[in-house]
């Protein structure tokens, strides 16, 4: 099975010649792998998308599977129930081949089960002393603006979801989540430098937990490929707002 992994594409429908940029980068991707499923860990569209991400999705891949998961950006001036009740209320599997794990727990495809979600922080992976998650790095992270968010507690539903979609053992695991699962995915950590971003990386010890094979992530816009932690192959495809573009095609 080829899977074409992509993250934090970052879609804002206005902006009209990034986003042809970024559908002939998809077109290329496709005709020159011709993938069995396509991964995408958040950060697809911003929370005021004007149109059915389902449907764009489907379109954009050509009815190929896609399998998501949110990431931060969805989630912004919104509350996180009336996100995830808004993509629930959209998904119609038997019209769109996109399938977003938060809503779901996890995708099959043959013997590879996909599971995950956004995976909120829980600050494990603060560097500064005494860091107040609500702090939001002073004012200067977006993710202040989402409406009564608590992110250590969404953080433990990510994770209590997680736990209970793991793979049967006959299956490979892929979790698939937008925050890293381990601090060695961050890509941000340098040696002496503590900064305030550092803490709403993800978590530090999620993949000591967790049956998997494979770890594919997003949102620190740094690449690790091929990274083995706990005994998990760990890919943070490194994505960012502007070209070059970046992928990794996964094959099982």
């Amino acid at each position: 099975m080829k899977i074409l992994c992509l993250s934090d594409l970052h879609r804002v429908i206005a902006d009209v010649l990034a986003l042809k940029e970024q559908n002939h980068w998809i077109a290329s991707l496709l005709s020159k792998y011709s993938p069995d499923a396509v991964l995408i860990t958040g950060d697809i569209f911003e929370s005021d998308l004007g149109v059915n991400p389902y449907e764009e999705l489907h379109k954009l891949f050509r009815g190929i599977p896609v399998i998501c998961t949110l990431g931060n950006h969805e989630f912004v001036y919104m509350t996180v129930d009336s996100v995830l009740k808004n993509y629930k209320d959209q998904y119609k599997p038997e019209k769109y081949n996109v399938h977003y794990l938060d809503i779901i727990g996890h995708y099959d495809i043959d013997t590879v089960r996909f599971f995950g979600n956004v995976l909120w922080y829980d600050g494990t992976m603060r560097t500064i002393q005494n860091q107040v998650l609500a702090d939001f790095a002073d004012g200067r992270w977006l993710d202040r603006t989402i409406v009564d968010f608590n992110p250590a507690k969404e953080c433990g539903k990510c994770i209590e979801q997680i736990l209970k979609n793991q793979p049967e053992d006959w299956q490979t695991g892929i979790l698939c989540t937008h925050c890293v699962p381990a601090v060695e995915m961050n890509g941000h950590f340098r040696e002496g430098l503590r900064q305030p971003f550092d803490a709403f990386s993800g978590v530090t010890w999620l993949l000591k937990k967790v049956k998997c094979d494979y770890a594919i992530s997003g949102h620190t816009h740094r690449r690790i490929i091929g990274k083995m932690i706990d005994g998990v192959k760990c890919i943070n495809v490194g994505n960012d707002y502007c070209p070059p573009f970046q992928h990794y095609l996964l094959e099982i």
